[in-house]
């Protein structure tokens, strides 16, 4: 294989990338990333060092003079602040003039382009569109990778899979354990959209599938939900506050669970519940869908090929509809609003060995 680089954003789906692409191959690689990302990622085939600014990553790449460099995702390294947009355009250039190739993921599967700049944006939502759509323009030659089918277009791109497990059992335990898992994206968009108040929408909740359905609630959530939840559950036993962890540990977690329930249809991280072929249930379309409206419609064939899971209600019928769901499915009914397909696309050795230029 390639001598290859990795280097990462701040984005924990893009490490669930990584790991759908190195997981049990027979090959190495190196990754970079903020320092604050390194315990996240316990790949034994890859070695990880944090950098701090784009200074870092020249350096590090002068050091280990890769053949290929793999970017999860290029798009967010500017937008996210990592590095300058300046500084994001000069390393382009700089890697372009050493000839390296280059591959970069793509959060938005090139939506920005079918929307036009808005060049009196004042707004956030509008000021990210505009940034992502000049982000596309500039890496529009560079090969795309996807860990789902896309249809053919102009930019040069590759999907891959693996379907490799764990041998991780599922242990059997006293209680069911639901596991909500959110991005701090979600979170955000969700509390301000609820004037700051969405933990009383779902205080109610947790506290009765731990006390009346006796469930074992597993919250992913960002810390400072969990600051205001602990206050608020603090009299409720059975809640699991669980800090966002390695990718290793959290497909622990979704193998032991009983069923995922996300606040974006377009985690990741829910391609581990398809792998592992686990009951996904989802409360909001989340925040892709809220940058770029209508996203959904434009990867409803890619990401839902057979049937849309549609969005559960918070109310008090949801946690019945869920166990309803659950049963029937396990009394041999077919419950799709539950289960996503697997992808079945190229390899991992594939796409690592595979030209990256355009």
């Amino acid at each position: 294989m390639k001598r290859t680089l990795f280097i990462f954003s701040d984005d924990f789906g893009e490490l669930v990338l990584l790991r759908l692409l190195m997981y049990n191959q027979p090959v190495n690689a190196t990754a970079l990333m903020p320092e604050h990302m390194l315990p996240y990622i316990t790949l034994p085939n890859v070695e990880k060092f944090a950098y701090r600014n784009a200074d870092d990553l020249k350096r590090y790449i002068d050091d280990i003079m890769p053949e290929q460099i793999l970017f999860f995702s290029a798009y967010i390294l500017a937008t996210n602040n990592l590095i300058s947009t300046p500084e994001f355009y000069s390393l382009m250039d700089y890697l372009d003039e050493k000839k390296i190739e280059i591959s970069t993921s793509d959060p938005f599967i090139r939506y920005y382009d079918q929307v036009d700049f808005d060049l009196q944006a004042k707004d956030f939502l509008s000021n990210a569109r505009n940034a992502f759509k000049e982000i596309g323009e500039r890496l529009a030659g560079y090969r795309h990778l996807y860990p789902i089918p896309v249809q053919p277009g102009s930019t040069p791109h590759q999907s891959f899979s693996n379907h490799f497990r764990k041998n991780t059992l599922k242990q059997a335990h006293d209680k069911k354990q639901w596991t909500f898992v959110m991005a701090m994206h979600d979170y955000r968009l969700l509390q301000f959209e609820g004037q700051l108040i969405y933990h009383k929408t779902v205080v109610p909740l947790f506290t009765s599938l731990a006390n009346d359905y006796n469930i074992s609630v597993n919250l992913v959530l960002p810390e400072e939900f969990y600051k205001i939840l602990k206050r608020e559950l603090k009299d409720v036993s059975g809640i699991n506050y669980i800090n966002y962890c390695s990718i290793d540990a959290f497909e622990d977690l979704i193998i032991q669970s009983d069923v995922m329930i996300y606040w974006n249809l377009f985690s990741a991280s829910t391609l581990l519940c398809r792998l592992y072929n686990k009951p996904t249930v989802f409360l909001s379309k989340g925040h892709m869908e809220t940058i770029f409206p209508g996203f959904l419609n434009y990867i409803r064939p890619s990401w839902f090929p057979e049937k849309e899971p549609g969005i559960m209600k918070i109310n008090d019928s949801l946690i019945p509809d869920i166990i309803k769901k659950i049963e029937a499915e396990e009394a041999g009914t077919n419950e799709p609003m539950l289960f996503q397909p697997y992808f079945d696309l190229d390899s991992p050795l594939t796409v690592l060995n595979s030209m990256s230029l355009s």
